[in-house]
């Protein structure tokens, strides 16, 4: 391959391989980064959705329960270990 790369000449094969390889990287980091950001647009609207001006115990209750759950970044738990989507997000960089 690195002999018909030398001489000028491309194969299929070796594109395929390079634009699967390039699609593996990217696409999960590209999905961690939008989940991410959903992730901050869903905190920054259960923030700002008027819960202080509630005084039903229950609905400040459960607010508060949800705020506290989207504090935690979100991660993958396996076997082994936990993945973060920080960790997937910082591969691309």
């Amino acid at each position: 391959m690195i002999e018909a790369f030398k001489s000028g000449h491309i194969s299929v094969e070796f594109l395929s391989i390079i634009f699967g390889a390039g699609m593996l990287v990217n696409v999960p980091c590209y999905y961690s980064d939008m989940l991410m950001q959903k992730s901050d647009d869903v905190r920054m609207a259960l923030y700002s959705c008027g819960w202080e001006s509630h005084w039903d115990r229950q609905s400040r209750t459960l607010i508060f329960l949800l705020l506290t759950r989207v504090t935690r970044p979100v991660a993958m738990h396996t076997m082994f270990s936990n993945i973060s989507l920080d960790g997937l997000t910082d591969v691309r960089t």
